[in-house]
């Protein structure tokens, strides 16, 4: 099952989420390094935070 971005909450400019690993790469592999938030390109970031966990967020260009 392919992991999509939560679009609603991705409006939220100080929004973070917790994936795996695995779905961190299915959203970079599905979307690649950036999406369009609002009209303008935002960059998805991450940070790993532990054994297969990675926070997400997006960053405004």
């Amino acid at each position: 099952m392919m992991t999509d971005l939560h679009r609603n909450h991705w409006t939220i400019s100080c929004y973070r989420q917790v994936v795996s690993t695995k779905q961190y790469q299915e959203i970079l592999d599905r979307h690649g390094s950036w999406v369009f938030r609002n009209g303008q390109r935002a960059d998805i970031k991450g940070k790993k935070i532990g054994p297969g966990r990675h926070e997400i967020w997006l960053e405004d260009n």
